[in-house]
């Protein structure tokens, strides 16, 4: 357990947090630009990074409150047994992909099921074909910012804010719990 730093100080632990923030922001940033020039958003298969209201972002916080020490178990058993008697690459790609077969396996079962012609499947494919994406991007994530840092705070902050991202925008628009406008939509002009 000391390997991965868990006990830190609190100005280390907000020092990663403001990290993700900025990285999450700088990624924000670059979608908006992205929709700009295009009008394309970070869309991968079955999951997207869309842009937001400014009203939603204050539910992105509450929400990627509550996923923050899921990520953190998910990045203390991810990164618990490290190998150093094999490549860095290899490691992560061997991790990556043994963490994924439970999610491949599951969308597996569901496409067996529909091709031979059952009227019900295994799981909702809405919910499970977005994590074939994000189940795999929050390992790497996750093992990426743990070989960065030596710790395991970075990787459960940005990955529980990148997750929280990605579900609200669709969460937030198409719901039945609407979100008026603020002062700061309507100051901004978002």
């Amino acid at each position: 357990m000391a390997s991965l730093n868990f006990n830190q100080k609190v100005p280390a632990i907000i020092k990663n947090i403001f990290l993700s923030i900025i990285l999450v922001t700088i990624a924000y940033a670059s979608l908006m630009v992205l929709e700009y020039l295009f009008n394309e958003d970070y869309r991968f298969w079955m999951a997207s990074f869309q842009e937001m209201r400014a009203e939603h972002w204050s539910k992105v916080w509450i929400h990627a409150l509550f996923m923050f020490p899921s990520f953190l178990l998910i990045g203390a058993s991810v990164n618990y047994s490290v190998r150093t008697d094999i490549p860095e690459w290899k490691d992560t790609l061997i991790t990556v992909v043994m963490n994924s077969l439970g999610v491949w396996l599951l969308c597996a079962i569901n496409f067996i099921l529909l091709k031979a012609g059952a009227t019900s499947i295994f799981s909702d494919f809405k919910l499970t074909y977005g994590f074939v994406f994000f189940v795999p991007l929050t390992l790497y994530l996750t093992r990426k910012c743990y070989k960065i840092t030596h710790n395991i705070w970075l990787g459960a902050a940005l990955c529980s804010l990148m997750l929280t991202w990605a579900l609200f925008p669709s969460q937030g628009y198409h719901s039945f719990s609407y979100m008026g406008q603020t002062w700061i939509g309507n100051f901004f002009n978002i």
